[in-house]
């Protein structure tokens, strides 16, 4: 039964084929057609030395959405490019975001991206918050929690121009997901996010062999050891349960300053119990949450041009 529903969304209803999580999942990010949009590629300089690559369309209009991917992602996900059609059929101009070392090009610095790092949203959101009345952001998976976690932390300052906000699939209980995703049941993605993820630390160390240290590679069984011995010490945590803490979104939702629209599917095979907080568990009036029955991650397929949640993203932004 569906959850936290508000009525002009509507309700999600697959094939009786697509209500299999791993199959909704699956079948969109492997099968759909993905409408394809103009874009323009951009090397963004940041203000420590390093850069990631944008894909933009700005015509001037009014409002600008900026879309973040989620782990191991790109700008050429086919959720990204779903997106990103509807965006500019809209009238939205749009920057999709390839995190540092997404895109196929390897960043300079020693450190990449991960599901806190926030310092990229920012620099984007300052960079355009006087060219546009409205500045909204559309986070899917990792990009969702580090979406969350900007508007919530409260270590930036965010212009008066962000206003909208929507997350989509978020483990933002991570330690719990990174459990949902070691179980056997989902070992397909543990292998697919490790190949790609060892590679770039192997690509790493031939940058700065003096700064990872890739022996301990041979200790790396799952995505667990990954942020163990490298995602986290990487980038100043711990290890794996001290970046899960401080990076996490949930427990600082309750101090979103925006409109918020969180979307999990309760079939999502990555998001642990606790990725679902109940509407009266908190008091904040920006959040919303739409938990519908089935959807996968990042799934909800309908057509090949429309996925229900783009749908759904479309809405919420006209509100």
């Amino acid at each position: 039964m569906e959850s936290n529903v508000a009525p002009n969304f509507g309700i999600y209803k697959p094939s009786i084929l697509l209500r299999h999580a791993h199959v909704n999942t699956i079948f969109t990010a492997r099968c759909r057609r993905t409408p394809m949009v103009e874009s323009q590629k951009v090397s963004i300089e940041t203000p420590d030395g390093d850069f990631f690559d944008i894909e933009q369309n700005r015509s001037n209009r009014n409002e600008l959405v900026i879309v973040l991917h989620g782990l191991e992602g790109d700008t050429e996900s086919q959720y990204i490019r779903g997106l990103c059609y509807h965006l500019h059929h809209h009238n939205f101009d749009f920057i999709a975001v390839n995190h540092r070392s997404c895109g196929g090009q390897m960043n300079r610095l020693p450190t990449m991206y991960h599901s806190g790092f926030t310092q990229d949203l920012h620099f984007l959101v300052e960079k355009y918050a006087d060219a546009y009345k409205q500045i909204h952001i559309v986070g899917f998976s990792l990009g969702g929690n580090i979406t969350l976690k900007y508007i919530s932390d409260g270590y930036y300052s965010l212009p008066e121009t962000v206003s909208k906000v929507v997350a989509v699939s978020v483990p933002m209980d991570l330690a719990g997901s990174l459990q949902e995703i070691l179980k056997l049941k989902n070992k397909i993605y543990d292998k697919m996010f490790l190949s790609t993820l060892k590679k770039k630390i192997v690509e790493k160390h031939k940058q700065f062999p003096d700064h990872i240290p890739i022996e301990k590679m041979k200790l790396v069984k799952n995505l667990y050891d990954i942020d163990e011995f490298f995602t986290g010490p990487l980038h100043g945590f711990k290890g794996a349960d001290d970046y899960y803490e401080k990076c996490s979104a949930l427990p600082l939702l309750h101090n979103a300053s925006v409109k918020t629209l969180i979307i999990n599917a309760l079939d999502d095979p990555f998001l642990s119990p606790a990725c679902y907080p109940k509407k009266d568990s908190f008091t904040n009036p920006n959040v919303q949450l739409l938990y519908p029955s089935y959807g996968g991650h990042v799934g909800f397929f309908d057509t090949h041009k429309t996925c229900w949640h783009e749908s759904v993203i479309i809405k919420y932004l006209h509100q």
